[in-house]
C-alpha cells in the first residue's frame, strides 16, 4: 500500500498526470464552447488553465536551467542572460494574466458567489482546495522547523491527500465550465456574462 501510494504521488505520477490532463481538456472545452469574440474579451479563463498545467507538470522548472519562479534566476549569476530575461517575459506575462482575471472576472465571481451560482460555487471549492493542498505540501519539512517530526506514513497520508486536493481543483473549474453551458453560458468567469451585458447595453 506505502508502495502504491508514493507512486501516485510521484513526480509525473498517475494523480499528477491525471490533474494536467484536466487542466488541458477543460481549456480547450471552454474554447469550444466559446465564440471568438468570447476568447478576445475573455483569454485570461483558458490562459490560466493552461499555465495551471504547465505547473502541474512543473514546466516551469524544466524550460530553464532554474525554475522561472525561484528568485535564484534573477537574483544570481547561476542562469544565463537569456533565460532570465525569457523568465522576466513569462512572469510579467503571468502577472497581467491574473491581475486581468482579478478585473474582470472577479465581479462577477462575487456576484455568482451570492447568487449561489453553481459555477461560482465550484470555483470557490477549488480556490479552497487550493490554499489547503498548499498548507499540507511538504508537511514534514514545514513541522521539522518547529522541532515535530511525523512518521513515514503519516508524510505518505499527507502527500497523497495533497495530491487528490490538487486533482479537485481541475475538476471543479471543469464543472464550472460545463455548468455555465447548461445555464446558458451566463457566466463572465468562464467567460460570457460581461459580454452579453455590454452587448445588451449596447442595443
Amino acid at each position: 500500500m506505502h508502495g502504491f501510494s508514493l507512486e501516485l504521488t510521484r513526480e509525473f505520477g498517475a494523480i499528477e498526470l491525471a490533474s494536467a490532463l484536466l487542466y488541458a481538456f477543460s481549456a480547450m472545452l471552454w474554447l469550444w464552447t466559446r465564440t471568438g469574440q468570447m476568447w478576445r474579451y475573455a483569454w485570461q479563463v483558458p490562459t490560466i488553465l493552461l499555465l495551471m498545467m504547465g505547473r502541474e507538470i512543473d514546466l516551469d522548472k524544466q524550460i530553464t536551467s532554474v525554475g522561472i519562479l525561484k528568485s535564484e534566476l534573477y537574483l544570481t549569476a547561476t542562469a544565463p542572460p537569456f533565460e532570465r530575461i525569457f523568465g522576466l517575459l513569462v512572469l510579467a506575462f503571468l502577472i497581467v494574466t491574473i491581475v486581468r482575471l482579478a478585473i474582470v472576472n472577479g465581479p462577477e465571481l462575487l456576484a455568482g458567489l451570492k447568487a449561489r451560482a453553481l459555477w461560482a460555487s465550484s470555483l470557490a471549492i477549488a480556490a479552497c482546495l487550493g490554499v489547503l493542498s498548499k498548507s499540507i505540501d511538504g508537511l514534514s519539512r514545514k513541522l521539522d522547523a518547529f522541532g515535530i517530526s511525523i512518521d513515514s506514513q503519516t508524510s505518505t497520508a499527507a502527500a497523497v491527500t495533497e495530491e487528490i486536493m490538487e486533482l479537485g481543483i481541475p475538476i471543479m473549474a471543469l464543472i464550472s465550465i460545463i455548468s455555465s453551458i447548461r445555464s446558458g453560458g451566463s457566466a463572465s468567469i468562464v467567460g460570457a456574462g460581461s459580454v452579453g451585458a455590454s452587448q445588451q447595453r449596447r442595443a
